[in-house]
Formats: C-alpha cells, structure tokens, sequence
C-alpha cells in the first residue's frame, strides 16, 4: 500500500512538471515569434545582421522585466 501511495504521489509530481514545461514552451514561443515580428516590421529580415542585432536586443530587453 505505501509503494502504490509513493508512486501516485510521483505521478502527481511528475504531471506538474510536464504542465510547467509546456506553459514555458509556449510562453517562450510566443516571445520569439511577437519578436521575430517586431524587427520585420521595422524592415529588418531574418539572416541578416540587423535581424540578429534586433532579436539580441528584444531579448535583453525582455530579460530586464
């Protein structure tokens, strides 16, 4: 009885973790994509080096809230 209770209580953990791991997946695709739309929209296009300076500098801006 105790092993089954430990493992449900695994379980539970674990499936909280999964949720948490998807929460940060689409928060962080939805940073990079309303990124990625920022600095086209001020007519800088991806593989060029005003996209990559833009991007850098979203990101750290981001990572100052």
């Amino acid at each position: 009885m105790f092993k089954s209770f430990i493992a449900a209580v695994a379980l539970f953990v674990l499936s909280g973790c999964t949720e948490l791991q998807n929460y940060y997946a689409e928060r962080d695709a939805a940073i990079a994509a309303r990124q990625d739309n920022t600095c086209k929209s001020f007519g800088v296009m991806p593989g060029t080096d005003g996209y990559l300076q833009c991007r850098l500098f979203l990101i750290r801006e981001t990572r100052n809230y």
